[in-house]
């Protein structure tokens, strides 16, 4: 039996985002046979004999690091354990160690916060770095990352099979709360919708209960202030929209409209989506109009939608579960 030590910044339960959610699932998956221990840190501010403690109160195998812990703390702990180190990253983070546009150096252009350049370096302090998509791990290499594993995020157990199209009570739920730190953004687009003339307010769903929600609703758009099950949101709209053009938190949810046989259409990276299934099953376009397009498309073609529906349905089928996710993370690691 394996002993894992997860360090994180939050380990809330239930999960209450992205990054909390995919530590929650994998716990839960090599709790079934194997030895998990979920530390919750504060950071910043850490307290080194904190962690220190926990190593030698535990004498874990594995040692996993969320995605808001820095490399500087294996750095540190490598003098106390022998244990595997694992750094678990999100698509978006490691988006952030990319190179931007800046002065040349010869043939290659870059343009590094310090930050960033610290954070490349101490990922080589751990014996693997684990991001969700392909496409992450070919970013990374590129910079000089070798440890990089590809971890996809488990399948949801949503399982139930979409509606058929025409009971739906609205076209299109957005798959972003319109609280939190991106709520604006994802008002600015649920405003861009209704005012592009392809959809009326009554055709629109969105979750929240702040400021924004209220304006939107003061507008005609049906806002729900909570879901505390997605399959309720999920089985009152035809299309799922992805409102940001960055993926936190949106794999999860993209995942969970797919399992319900819920066609997504976003401008959002979606890269731990891969790319065996763009097209048929989820849509990835390059501007906000091509989004408006497909998504006004999907709703009017009653064909296009149910071939979309089934394919979504279908690519979940073909989906790891989290067991299979589990599995692969212990490769290489085991006692």
């Amino acid at each position: 039996m394996t002993r894992v030590l997860a360090l994180a910044t939050e380990a809330s339960s239930p999960p209450t985002n992205g990054v909390r959610r995919k530590l929650f699932e994998l716990s839960r998956a090599l709790q079934r046979s194997h030895s998990v221990e979920v530390r919750e840190l504060v950071w910043p501010g850490l307290d080194w004999r904190e962690v220190v403690a926990s190593v030698y109160d535990y004498h874990p195998d594995i040692v996993h690091c969320d995605t808001f812990l820095s490399g500087r703390l294996v750095r540190r702990l490598r003098s106390h354990t022998s244990a595997t180190m694992i750094w678990s990253l999100n698509d978006a983070y490691s988006r952030n160690l990319r190179p931007s546009t800046g002065r040349s150096i010869g043939l290659r252009t870059f343009k590094f916060p310090l930050a960033a350049l610290a954070e490349l370096a101490w990922s080589q302090s751990f014996d693997y770095v684990d991001v969700v998509s392909a496409a992450e791990a070919d970013w990374l290499r590129r910079l000089g990352v070798t440890n990089v594993r590809v971890l996809p995020i488990g399948r949801p157990e949503i399982r139930a099979r979409k509606r058929p199209q025409e009971r739906a009570d609205f076209a299109l739920g957005l798959m972003s709360s319109l609280d939190g730190q991106y709520g604006e953004a994802a008002c600015d687009f649920a405003r861009a919708l209704v005012g592009s003339g392809a959809f009326e307010s009554k055709d629109l769903l969105v979750v929240g209960r702040g400021e924004h929600a209220r304006g939107l609703s003061s507008n005609g758009v049906a806002v729900v202030p909570y879901v505390e099950k997605r399959e309720e949101f999920l089985g009152r709209i035809r299309v799922a929209v992805l409102p940001l053009d960055r993926d936190l938190g949106l794999p999860n949810k993209a995942l969970e409209a797919l399992a319900y046989g819920t066609p997504v259409v976003g401008r959002g990276q979606l890269s731990a989506l891969g790319a065996a299934w763009e097209g048929r099953a989820f849509f990835r376009e390059s501007t906000w109009t091509d989004v408006l397009g497909v998504a006004s498309w999907l709703v009017s073609d009653g064909a296009a939608w149910q071939r979309a529906s089934v394919a979504a349905s279908t690519m979940m089928d073909e989906w790891p579960t989290w067991d299979e996710v589990a599995r692969r993370y212990l490769d290489g690691c085991q006692s």
